[in-house]
């Protein structure tokens, strides 16, 4: 996954198991490699099992569930209020599953000075709607710059205040009925974000801490679908949440689709079953990718860079994994498009919400 470029111009952009995080520093060439030969094995192995994976997935269906990730930052930078977003999210599209991040250097802008007053109305907000949440907490959460270090941060500091804020966190809303589970860090090992280099142990020492302070929440960590192995955050994790894209943009090669059927995403899931207690989409692609980094201003041209049609393709995609739970990417999107009479994927994602509901 390269810089997805979602706002207008000026954003920088249940049971539990003791495991142990095992994963290497990863470089982009290596991540490039390893996307082509899992790639070209996947289909190998595709055209062996293909029938019997169809038929998993045919059965699976039944119990798929939509959510999506909500951050509030980018409602309030797109010019739109949160709150009134975040109830249409719940009251209009019918969503019932949110991932929201915390960003550690908003709660926590003064060393040891904590306002959790945002946070705290989302999750009640949930809880009095029958929403169940996914906090993701930790540096690396979800929106750009990715990784949301408050500014009095150093290295030096870093270790014992992030384990300090997580210990904050938990304590606060480890009972709270709206939590579902916590998700460690996004995509911890993926290069991307303006973030620093990757720090095995140090997640390690996250996965533990909100373990030792929450042993009955569920912990999920993520990855990309594509492009990433999947089997050591799983073997780290009671839920594995993997992306999902279908086309990315490559400095190097331009506009990229990737080839992956949706039975490599079962099959993948199926062979981190014995380590996992569920795998879920946790970021399927619903909005634009705007190669210039540049997005237009004109409400027709933001439209077309991500149609209702491809919303639709994209879903339907997602739905033949089997996987259970599928978090759209970019309910924010939809909803300053809608603001500005433009309803078409607002209205599209309602309808699949439906559809999905009457099945």
């Amino acid at each position: 996954k390269l810089q997805f470029v979602l706002l207008k111009v000026g954003w920088p952009s249940c049971g539990k198991r003791k495991k142990k995080f095992s994963v290497m520093r990863i470089s982009r060439r290596i991540l490039f490699r390893g996307a082509v030969t899992l790639t070209l094995a996947a289909c190998v192995f595709f055209a062996l099992s293909l029938s019997s994976a169809r038929t998993v997935l045919q059965t699976a269906r039944s119990t798929q569930e939509f959510g999506v990730t909500f951050s509030p930052n980018l409602v309030r930078y797109n010019g739109n209020d949160p709150q009134k977003a975040f109830a249409a999210v719940i009251d209009d599209l019918g969503i019932r599953k949110i991932r929201i991040p915390v960003y550690w250097d908003d709660v926590e802008s003064t060393p040891g000075v904590y306002n959790f007053s945002d946070v705290d109305w989302y999750m009640d907000a949930a809880r009095e709607h029958g929403a169940m949440v996914t906090l993701a907490i930790g540096v690396k959460v979800p929106r750009w710059p990715e990784c949301h270090e408050p500014s009095w941060v150093t290295d030096e500091r870093k270790h014992d205040a992030l384990l300090r804020y997580l210990d904050i966190v938990v304590a606060r809303y480890k009972d709270h009925s709206a939590l579902l589970r916590w998700q460690v860090e996004n995509e911890p090992f993926f290069p991307f974000g303006d973030c620093p280099a990757p720090d095995v142990a140090l997640l390690n020492e996250e996965i533990a801490r909100v373990r030792a302070d929450d042993p009955y929440t569920p912990i999920q960590l993520t990855v990309s679908g594509e492009q990433e192995p999947w089997a050591a955050s799983a073997d780290s994790a009671d839920v594995l949440g993997v992306s999902m894209y279908r086309f990315s943009w490559s400095s190097l090669f331009g506009l990229v689709t990737f080839p992956h059927p949706p039975e490599f995403y079962a099959l993948q899931a199926a062979s981190v079953a014995n380590d996992v207690d569920r795998v879920v989409i946790s970021e399927l692609q619903a909005e634009p990718w705007f190669s210039d980094g540049v997005v237009p201003v004109d409400v027709a041209e933001r439209y077309a860079g991500f149609t209702v049609e491809r919303l639709h393709e994209h879903i339907a995609f997602a739905r033949r994994t089997g996987l259970p739970e599928i978090y759209l990417w970019g309910v924010e999107w939809w909803y300053d498009l809608a603001q500005e009479g433009e309803t078409r994927l607002w209205d599209g994602v309602r309808e699949e919400v439906k559809k999905m509901r009457n099945e």
